[in-house]
């Protein structure tokens, strides 16, 4: 199956780009088995309604994370890739941008309050997570090595990170300390993460003193990325306003609920990223080369997502119940809020296939678009569905708008349809595979 979906690559490149994206996802798996037993630790020592408080407080802090980065990730990925004269001027130039990004996040959520108030102490943990978006700027050297194709370095950094992070956590559970501990953790665990980065930097020579700082290529970037930045401030709007909302239309109860369904359920999203990610550079190789080569490979990129995220969510599905009540008995109201939220998850990952295709295609105001869309009609849909169904209904309002914006979007879009029919054939691919595969053994 695999070698069908890859076959537009000559096998050479195969090999090349399947050894990067295979050390991205065991760093990934790693995390993902690591991150998830250490968090149903967690939330059985904090129980619902402290769970709950910790998971608003991280929901609304990721409001603001786009700003943090200026959007110029993936700006970053697709020139650095071809680029090879003028890397060290985008590492400097980038990295000051992420650091000015995360200074100006820190004062918008600080400024977010004189908006709407909250109590002092949900204030002190609100802001002491957002001083993790600083330490956000080191993220740069992990950009560098995924469009290098050296995603080795950046996933064993994230792995000595994920260690470090999961033996506090697991220390405060031992010791019973106050939430106010699994607070800080979050701003803990970006300074563990530069460290580390700056760390492998370091040993691979790639000096930070070499780094430059060039204010043509920022406003060049800036001038590119302020698409992405408000579609980065839309996805994070309707990836944590639920959360959000939860807490203030219900209780931190409700929101714990809901939380322990949605980290089962989203942790699998790192899986289209590293897929994608390690790819960019083919296919961006591709356009400048051959376009029918290029449409080709976009399409086995949306195969492949669409095979692994129904599959993901067939078996979630049919087996979240089981490991709720094996792990966290306590949460067992959260198993039917999984089954729903889960398949948003198809929808995920066809939405990170097409947004390398509108970056290629410099299609930013279509990705803003689109983004923007998904934000407003989660929140409508929240604001008409939890009153409704409760934890349910703000399930529901994340699998419609995912739904809408990644997909049902690109049918009214002129101009972009074919989008939707790539995603459409690609959403039949395991089907058409399946039907194939019985039909050659009759």
């Amino acid at each position: 199956m695999l070698q069908r979906i890859f076959q537009s690559f000559d096998k050479q490149a195969f090999l090349k780009y399947f050894k990067n994206t295979s050390w991205m996802m065991v760093e990934r798996i790693f995390m993902m088995a690591v991150a998830m037993l250490v968090g149903l630790w967690v939330a059985r020592y904090l129980g619902v309604q402290r769970y709950g408080l910790l998971n608003y407080v991280i929901s609304y802090t990721g409001l603001f994370s786009a700003i943090a980065s200026f959007g110029v990730k993936d700006i970053f990925l697709r020139d650095v890739a071809i680029r090879h004269n003028t890397r060290a001027t985008y590492l400097g130039t980038t990295f000051l941008l992420h650091l000015m990004g995360g200074l100006l996040a820190v004062a918008v959520v600080g400024t977010s309050f004189l908006i709407r108030p909250e109590e002092w102490e949900i204030q002190k943990y609100i802001l002491i997570a957002s001083l993790a978006f600083v330490f956000h700027s080191f993220w740069v050297i992990e950009y560098y090595f995924q469009a290098t194709v050296q995603a080795k370095y950046s996933s064993t950094a994230q792995m000595l990170m994920i260690l470090m992070a999961s033996v506090f956590r697991l220390m405060g559970v031992y010791f019973k300390l106050p939430i106010e501990f699994f607070i800080w953790m979050i701003l803990i665990e970006q300074v563990l993460y530069a460290t580390n980065m700056f760390l492998f930097n370091h040993l691979k020579g790639i000096k930070v003193t070499h780094w430059k700082f060039d204010k043509k290529l920022a406003v060049n970037l800036l001038k590119q990325s302020w698409f992405f930045m408000f579609s980065g401030i839309a996805v994070t709007i309707y990836m944590k306003i639920d959360q959000v909302m939860l807490r203030n239309m219900l209780n931190d109860e409700a929101n714990g609920f809901y939380a322990a369904a949605v980290k089962l359920s989203e942790a699998w999203y790192f899986i289209p990223v590293v897929v994608a990610n390690s790819l960019v550079p083919a296919i961006s190789y591709a356009k400048e080369k051959d376009e029918k080569l290029y449409y080709d490979r976009l399409q086995k990129l949306y195969n492949l997502l669409a095979w692994i995220a129904v599959g993901i969510a067939v078996v979630i599905t049919l087996l979240g119940g089981w490991i709720i009540d094996l792990f966290i008995p306590e949460y067992t109201t959260s198993v039917p809020v999984l089954q729903v939220h889960i398949w948003a998850a198809v929808f995920v990952f066809l939405g990170v296939g097409s947004d390398k295709w509108l970056i290629q295609e410099r299609y930013y105001r279509v990705s803003l678009l689109r983004t923007v869309s998904g934000a407003v009609l989660n929140i409508i849909l929240n604001l008409y569905l939890i009153p409704l169904l409760g934890i349910f209904g703000a399930a529901y309002a994340t699998l419609f708008s995912y739904a809408f914006s990644s997909y049902f979007v690109y049918a009214f879009l002129k101009g972009k349809r074919l989008v939707f029919y790539m995603q459409t054939k690609a959403l039949f691919f395991p089907v058409i595979f399946v039907f194939r595969k019985l039909k050659i053994r009759k």
